[in-house]
């Protein structure tokens, strides 16, 4: 089914009035530090992004800027020749990076966030078609948090997680709306993704689509996802079963991946023009059958035995994508 057909389908009840949709895939990959010497595993990358046609790729775990560039290059460019990526930026660690299709997305400007171990890169674009008038402004915040369990280690994400949350809170009435993306290594029980999700916490709160620890029957206690086969399908970490490369995997058993929103975009009773597509948020790969498992493992209801293991070789994350939608309403005569 087309994006297009699917975009009237979910939104025709939304509204009486006659609309135009247009709609932006962004899709989040931790590249699993991608260096100038990893052209080996750019063919994998292509063949999973040209599956995936985001129209905005972020990604994590950049090692140099000789990585960068051959990513650029000999991937999104093969995928589509309009891509172009934000202006480098070298941090203390790996790096992020930002990809568009010049043709769909005007890129604005990038502000960096010096967040622990890594900065975050905070991204405003909007559609090209809408440069002129500056309106359905979307910043992006691409970021990759600690990883690890110990008290030192959720401390830093907590910190960073704080420090994202206040630079929202500092702008005051908040006028283009945001999303928050990339290696974010939280379980439901971690303070840090409380912090950023749990009503009562004061301030800006964001919208996880595919967990809502503020419901009724929600909380952090009965929807742990880490380890946990009730939650398999969502689970983006690790592709890989035992020793490969450098890297030893214990199949799917983790979400670390995660994309997040500000909540006027995913509830539908906010009436604006941009809104996240219902239904449209995918861990890329991830058939809900693989838990333990390498995402290369048996045959995989999502996607063909070439792209199953074009996941595994590329990365030991999956890639995770949404759709966003942007509308345009005119009046019926």
């Amino acid at each position: 089914m087309s994006r297009l057909l699917l975009l009237a389908i979910l939104l025709s009840p939304l509204t009486s009035a006659a609309q135009e949709f247009d709609t932006i895939r962004i899709c989040t990959y931790n590249l699993l530090q991608f260096s100038g010497d990893d052209l080996d595993r750019t063919d994998d990358f292509l063949t999973v992004l040209k599956e995936i046609e985001p129209d905005i790729l972020v990604v994590q775990g950049l090692s140099s800027e000789e990585g960068w560039q051959l990513f650029l290059d000999s991937v999104m460019k093969k995928v589509d020749p309009t891509f172009e990526a934000a202006p480098w930026h070298d941090g203390p660690d790996t790096d992020n990076g930002f990809f568009y299709k010049s043709d769909v997305i005007h890129y604005a400007r990038m502000r960096i966030l010096e967040t622990l171990p890594r900065q975050t890169g905070v991204y405003t674009v909007l559609p090209a078609r809408n440069r002129a008038s500056g309106s359905d402004s979307l910043d992006l915040f691409v970021t990759h948090l600690n990883s690890g369990n110990s008290l030192e280690d959720e401390a830093l994400r907590l910190e960073s997680c704080a420090m994202i949350r206040m630079d929202l809170l500092k702008r005051g009435p908040i006028v283009n709306d945001f999303t928050l993306l990339g290696t974010l290594n939280f379980h439901s029980t971690f303070p840090s993704y409380a912090h950023l999700v749990q009503k009562g916490m004061g301030g800006v709160v964001f919208s996880d689509p595919l967990v809502d620890i503020n419901s009724e029957t929600g909380n952090p206690d009965s929807i742990t996802w880490y380890r946990n086969p009730d939650f398999a399908s969502i689970h983006t970490q690790s592709t890989r079963e035992g020793e490969f490369e450098e890297s030893i995997g214990d199949g799917l058993q983790d979400r670390s991946d995660f994309i997040l929103f500000i909540p006027r975009l995913v509830n539908p009773k906010y009436k604006q023009e941009m809104r996240y597509l219902p239904n449209s948020y995918r861990v890329f790969g991830n058939d809900g059958r693989h838990y333990g498992e390498g995402v290369n493992v048996r045959s995989n209801d999502e996607v063909s035995v070439e792209v199953s293991q074009a996941l595994h070789d590329a990365s030991d994350h999956l890639p995770v994508y949404v759709d966003i939608v942007f509308l345009k309403t005119t009046e019926r005569h």
